[in-house]
This record gives structure tokens, sequence and C-alpha cells, in this order.
């Protein structure tokens, strides 16, 4: 086995640290993607909640 035999081999190989950081970045996407998320879902909740705020707002209610 001579070194263009083992450039051969090991080319398509990625080293462990790559693979180790995919994953952790993978893992890390997921963790914003769900905050992005959830932070639509709570704009949409306090859009709702605007008209009646500014209804109690201009009625001296607050």
């Amino acid at each position: 086995m001579n070194r263009a035999d083992i450039d051969r081999v090991t080319r398509g190989v990625v080293p462990t640290t790559h693979r180790c950081r995919s994953v952790w970045l993978k893992g890390y996407q997921a963790k914003v993607d769900a905050l992005k998320r959830l932070q639509a879902e709570t704009a949409a909740k306090l859009d709702a909640l605007l008209p009646s705020v500014l209804d109690k707002t201009f009625k001296g209610e607050l």
C-alpha cells in the first residue's frame, strides 16, 4: 500500500471532529427553529390581544 492508495481510501472519510460539529450544529439548528416557531406563536397571540388592550386603554380601564 502506497501514499496514493491511502489518499484514495481516506479521501471520502470526514474527520470525527467535523462529524461531531455537524451533529452539534444540526441539534442547535433544531433548537433555533423551535424557538422561532414559539416566537411566532407568541407574536400571534400578542397581536390578537392588542385590540382588547387598546379598547380598555381608551376606556380608561387600564
